[in-house]
């Protein structure tokens, strides 16, 4: 799914930390619908592995080493 897919590539730093993600570019670069690719990205931020602002989209929150770390541990006993 588009979720697990963004998600993983979240965790492994694969995106480039701070940059906004705009739905269009999630579609395209995913190959998934854009209500698949909205209802990911408002599943991740509330998870909080993505930051939102209303009405402006969303962005990767900057994420410590340390953070990271424990976020992956809580993540994995959930």
């Amino acid at each position: 799914s588009v979720y697990q897919q963004l998600r993983d590539d979240l965790l492994r730093g694969a995106l480039e930390a701070e940059s906004k993600l705009r739905v269009e570019w999630v579609v395209s670069r995913y190959g998934a619908g854009a209500s698949p690719v909205r209802e990911a990205l408002n599943r991740l931020a509330a998870e909080g592995l993505l930051g939102r602002h209303d009405q402006r989209g969303f962005f990767l929150m900057p994420v410590s080493a340390a953070e990271l770390e424990e976020l992956t541990r809580t993540r994995c006993w959930l």
